[in-house]
């Protein structure tokens, strides 16, 4: 029993890897570079809080086949214009803040 498992998980592991190569090659062919270098973008550094956090005072240009965008951040680490403006950590009662959460959408790329 434990040896058919083992045997459909491996057919299973084997599988996915071959959708995934086949997938990889079929997104160079078709736009000249792999897919895993167009996501992973050096943008990020470790954080003991949250985990990764953005890398302060960062000007990086983010260049596919879909798109050209520019991504500056502040020396906080959040995301600026290309004037690299600073922001107070402490909150002024006469201003209003908006912090987005969500998906890549929210990020803005193009």
């Amino acid at each position: 029993m434990i040896r058919k498992l083992l045997k459909i998980t491996g057919y299973i592991f084997y599988l996915l890897l071959f959708v995934e190569i086949s997938l990889q090659a079929f997104y160079y062919f078709n736009s000249g570079s792999f897919l895993f270098k167009r996501t992973a973008v050096p943008i990020f550094r470790p954080d003991t809080f949250m985990g990764f956090s953005m890398k302060p005072n960062l000007n990086f240009r983010h260049v596919t086949n879909e798109f050209d965008a520019y991504l500056y951040t502040n020396s906080e680490g959040f995301r600026t214009s290309q004037s690299h403006e600073e922001y107070s950590t402490v909150k002024d009662n006469s201003r209003f803040r908006i912090l987005l959460l969500g998906p890549s959408f929210a990020f803005g790329w193009g």
